[in-house]
């Protein structure tokens, strides 16, 4: 949906993962009594000074007061207001053009985030429709303010129905409030997997979501919150840093009790089959349809004739490796490889990827689909390791030209 050609070198360098740790207040272990949520911080994700021109766009802006769709959801009294400038609509639109420019330049970046935490297993069995390791698709931006004078100060425990979300705070001077999580217990969850590298949670209601005590629901027991214990984790955020957690993740905002807090939130992948129900009667997959499913390994090693030297020479240009969908009969652009570059992907046996030549940054050249097919890459189960090479291979000199055909769509 938004399309991003700026990379912010600052960030690929100095944004690191942290990983949320929980800090229990007794020395029990409770590893085998809550379940652990799928949260990571990452710091510096945007600049201190853009987070502080972010917050004085939004105070010029305005906060507009709406109805807070989680009051909504779970059926609490509409008394309480939320403070929020909405950036972008779920359907892509961009309410507020200027704020939606100053983080434009990162949006990139933060998706590439995602993807890096991402169970791919999991993500190709939820959406195997999709290219292997795709881009998440973003799909909704909302500004939040928290307040203790205003109608919004906190928020009760609640999870997203999107697949992944990212919280980035914009400030830290502020008392009490921020983020926090819940922990679920495995006795009110007896069915959920610890391990789950290969099936999806269904849960009770079908959803996908581990079930929490209702009383957790409630701002009475959200105003209570003010430290770690052994089931809630207060994260340690800082400006520019931020949380991403994906849909089974319980969480909610405590009171602030002096200053203000800013976020900005950022939603991704907002269809997700698990908590809309579609695979609730699909989860048992039998032993021939994991057979299809394995990592495959692509490294670019096409040759060609220089014409200068004679000689067989590595392209250095890199190589678009593009996935077909044999039923639609298109394909899509997946990666480039550099010379040399191995890419790491998960697939099916019925997938088919083409290689055609990359056209050089800046220049001009034919769409992908009129471009010389260099290689067809069936996926084969019984083949893991694919080096892909030009088929005269790796002759001496350019004197034999009898190219084997390959298949064009």
């Amino acid at each position: 949906m938004i399309s991003s050609t700026f990379a912010s070198l600052f960030f690929l360098i100095h944004s690191f993962p942290v990983p949320v740790l929980a800090h229990a207040t007794d020395a029990t272990d409770s590893s085998f009594t809550y379940i652990e949520p799928d949260v990571h911080r990452y710091t510096n994700v945007l600049p201190k000074d853009l987070c502080k021109k972010l917050i004085k766009v939004g105070e010029a802006a305005g906060f507009p007061l709406d109805f807070e769709s989680i009051d909504e959801a779970n059926n609490l009294e509409d008394t309480n207001t939320t403070q929020a400038i909405e950036v972008m609509t779920e359907e892509g639109d961009i309410m507020n053009q200027e704020i939606f420019d100053l983080i434009e330049p990162y949006i990139l970046n933060i998706s590439e985030l995602i993807r890096g935490q991402r169970n791919e297993v999991l993500d190709r069995k939820l959406f195997p429709n999709e290219l292997p390791n795709r881009m998440p698709k973003l799909g909704w931006i909302f500004y939040r303010k928290y307040a203790p004078e205003t109608a919004r100060s906190s928020l009760p425990p609640h999870y997203d129905t999107n697949m992944f979300t990212v919280n980035i705070a914009l400030n830290d001077d502020y008392t009490g409030g921020g983020v926090f999580l819940i922990k679920p217990t495995f006795e009110d969850n007896p069915d959920w997997d610890p391990n789950q590298e290969e099936h999806f949670y269904i849960g009770e209601e079908g959803d996908g979501v581990p079930h929490v005590n209702e009383e957790r629901t409630t701002y009475e027991w959200t105003s209570k919150q003010r430290k770690n214990s052994t089931d809630v984790l207060f994260p340690i955020v800082e400006t520019g840093d931020a949380i991403i957690h994906n849909y089974t993740v319980w969480h909610a905002v405590a009171p602030v009790e002096k200053g203000t807090r800013y976020s900005l939130v950022l939603f991704y992948d907002m269809h997700n089959p698990v908590v809309n129900g579609e695979l609730a009667e699909n989860d048992d997959d039998d032993d021939e349809d994991d057979e299809d499913e394995f990592d495959v390994k692509l490294e670019h090693a096409f040759k060609e004739c220089d014409p200068t030297t004679g000689k067989l020479e590595l392209i250095e240009d890199g190589i678009e490796v593009l996935w077909v969908d044999r039923e639609n009969n298109e394909l899509e652009e997946h990666t480039t490889l550099s010379p040399g570059e191995v890419f790491d992907l998960f697939t099916f046996s019925e997938h088919v990827f083409l290689a055609v030549r990359s056209v050089p940054e800046g220049a001009s050249g034919p769409p992908l689909k009129e471009r010389k097919v260099l290689a067809t890459i069936e996926i084969n189960a019984n083949q893991t390791d694919y080096e892909i090479v030009n088929t005269v291979a790796m002759q001496e000199d350019c004197k034999i030209t009898s190219y084997l055909d390959a298949n064009e769509l």
